[in-house]
């Protein structure tokens, strides 16, 4: 898989230079006076789904435990914005004239009711889900034309899964079992950005991460569009999937959470 994904990176890399040759930026329509940026911060919005599986979700220890034991989830938004109970994101970006650095951190906590296989013992169960992630990544411009603008970028992905069951088991109220997983492996990342007008910003994404430090795998991608108000503003839309294929001993969630992302970013 490594070899794989390295070839391809390198495959797509030189196609970009190539194709990047042919263009003469002195041909530009207009003057690219909004792109001259260095920084860029704001908040997002997303509106998730969730698909997947909790596995083996936390349960009294009395009770019988099974190996693919698991609670699936298949959440649209509305569903997620009816258990959401907080939400935090933003997402930052360096540029200088060689090299770039990206933040983005997503954090939610949801909670829903359960039924368990074993109902008759355990009564009112809640599941309270949270989700902390967080990808950085430093990079190198490799083109950078007003027009098209690709970089490739290799960093850190980290992603925390927390599970808290609250129930009743037979008359015994405030019973709470924990079931948690911090995932960290580092990534390779690549992005494609295309500017048909000065104003006007589109944008795909995508990394991997491997199972270097942890017995899990996932990637992540996003394809958007952004435009720019003025040199100090731009505000987008992107399309965005993150998948994680956890351990079945180790890991918490197995599955995606997908869709649209709404941004407002500052840029200076």
């Amino acid at each position: 898989m490594p070899k794989a994904i390295i070839s391809i990176f390198l495959l797509l890399t030189l196609s970009l230079v190539s194709f990047s040759q042919d263009f003469d930026s002195d041909s530009y329509r207009l003057n690219d006076t909004h792109n001259k940026w260095s920084f860029r911060f704001g908040p997002y919005f997303w509106l998730l789904g969730i698909e997947g599986s909790i596995i083996k979700p936390p349960q009294p220890s009395n009770l019988p435990e099974y190996s693919d034991r698991r609670i699936d989830i298949d959440w649209d938004f509305y569903e997620v914005l009816n258990s959401l109970k907080f939400a935090c994101m933003f997402l930052s970006e360096y540029r200088s004239e060689n090299w770039v650095a990206k933040l983005n951190f997503s954090s939610l906590i949801l909670e829903s009711n359960v039924l368990t296989d074993h109902e008759i013992l355990i009564k009112n169960g809640n599941i309270r889900y949270t989700y902390i992630g967080t990808d950085l990544s430093f990079g190198y411009r490799i083109i950078k034309n007003p027009a098209h603008e690709f970089n490739t970028s290799f960093g850190a992905k980290l992603a925390f899964f927390k599970v808290d069951l609250n129930t009743k088991i037979f008359l015994v109220d405030g019973i709470h079992f924990v079931r948690d997983h911090l995932l960290l492996e580092p990534a390779l990342a690549m992005r494609y950005i295309y500017r048909p007008h000065t104003r006007v910003e589109l944008s795909a994404y995508v990394d991997v991460g491997s199972r270097l430090l942890d017995d899990a795998f996932s990637y992540q991608l996003q394809l958007g569009g952004k435009y720019v108000f003025s040199k100090h503003f731009s505000s987008g839309i992107t399309f965005r999937r993150l998948y994680y294929n956890a351990d079945l001993d180790n890991g918490v969630f197995d599955g995606a959470i997908h869709g649209p992302t709404i941004n407002v970013l500052a840029q200076f």
